[in-house]
């Protein structure tokens, strides 16, 4: 009854098998899609997912978190008119996953809207019983060896994303970074964000095409205030307050982020946003805004790993502590746990948009000496 079932998923997934019993190898068609395979585009590299409900896709906790998950896809490199792409609004990680030992290695992904099931996208049933020794199974994945394009990781075409309406972009002669609006007057950013000609843009998700945008605020600033104990010779308070030239106008692109009142625990969930760049070309303004789902770490993890940088005052945000490659993307990107700012990014370990650690300033700590601040101004 078990080689029925497979036999009856490979048939109606388009692989035959061979007439010969005495080999393993397969025929496939040529352009045949396996209906209940998912391609979750990811950096530094993508991971396979299964279809398990219209709503829910199963696969790896140790994978990257998806930047874009596409159904349907037969050459990830060739985009066809069957595919289906979604965005995720929820990640469920098994309760008991261990990511140094890979034990209990499961994560549930929501979709952001439910897959259209048809002949190229489809769902799967889950074993309701143990595999027994002898049984045969069916893996399929996709290669690099006959994929060699496979589509961009941070697609710069990527429309699903809704810029988070507390976010600035901080425009410069020189680098760019990431705001959070906290007051009609007042916004706040890492203090490393001491930029030259400094202009604030709300409502932008952009920036490199800015004359398209409809619902964008641009305006200078009055002055910068650092917290007093910060120096460029360390990571810690890192952040500053920035007063605006004028109010801005609050409305459904812009609003204010709310400031924790008390601290992220472990495992709180937190979004980190961002904007990246198209690889091609690193000289114009980013033209990508990302998202990314990741929890706050146990304090005995991060001061293990990041002993040389950690202070009280200092939080970290990611999946698993370790030596990451960079990658390019704005610099100083707020951490919203629970919808509340708890923390200013301070320092990558890689890249944050493929949830590499962060360490971040923890906000909760400096609460008073903010609201005296703008009290005072």
């Amino acid at each position: 009854m078990k080689w029925y079932l497979i036999f009856a998923l490979m048939s109606a997934a388009g692989v035959i098998p061979a007439q010969d019993s005495n080999t393993e190898k397969m025929y496939v068609a040529e352009d045949f899609t396996i209906p209940y395979m998912v391609y979750l585009q990811s950096f530094p590299e993508p991971c396979v997912g299964s279809l398990i409900h219209p709503e829910w896709v199963l696969t790896a906790a140790h994978c990257p978190l998806p930047v874009k998950i596409r159904l349907g896809v037969y050459q990830p490199n060739i985009k066809n008119k069957e595919e289906q792409v979604r965005n995720y609004s929820m990640t469920v990680p098994y309760p008991e996953f261990n990511a140094g030992s890979l034990n209990n290695d499961l994560v549930m992904i929501k979709l952001s809207k439910p897959a259209a099931l048809n002949n190229q996208v489809g769902t799967i049933a889950i074993a309701m019983e143990p595999l027994s020794f002898n049984d045969s199974c069916f893996i399929p994945t996709w290669t690099w060896s006959k994929y060699k394009n496979l589509a961009l990781t941070f697609d710069p075409d990527y429309k699903d994303v809704i810029t988070p309406p507390y976010m600035i972009y901080l425009k410069s002669d020189y680098l760019p970074c990431v705001g959070g609006l906290i007051h009609p007057l007042w916004g706040i950013t890492a203090a490393h964000c001491n930029l030259l000609k400094l202009q604030l843009i709300l409502g932008v998700t952009k920036p490199s095409n800015l004359k398209e945008e409809k619902h964008i605020q641009v305006v200078g600033y009055e002055k910068m205030i650092h917290h007093p104990q910060f120096s460029i010779t360390s990571i810690e308070h890192n952040f500053m307050l920035i007063k605006l030239q004028t109010h801005i106008e609050l409305n459904d692109y812009v609003k204010l982020a709310s400031l924790a009142k008390e601290p992220a625990t472990e495992d709180t969930m937190c979004t980190v946003s961002t904007w990246t760049y198209n690889v091609c070309d690193l000289y114009k303004d980013p033209d990508s805004l990302q998202n990314v789902n990741i929890s706050v770490i146990s304090e005995t993890e991060w001061r293990e790993a990041y002993k040389t940088y950690i202070r009280d005052s200092m939080m970290c945000v990611g999946i698993v502590p370790g030596r990451r490659l960079p990658c390019k993307e704005v610099t100083a990107a707020p951490a919203m746990c629970d919808g509340v700012l708890q923390g200013i990014l301070t320092f990558a370990d890689g890249c944050v948009l493929r949830a590499d650690v962060g360490i971040y300033t923890r906000i909760i700590n400096y609460i008073p000496w903010i609201e005296n601040t703008i009290q005072n101004n």
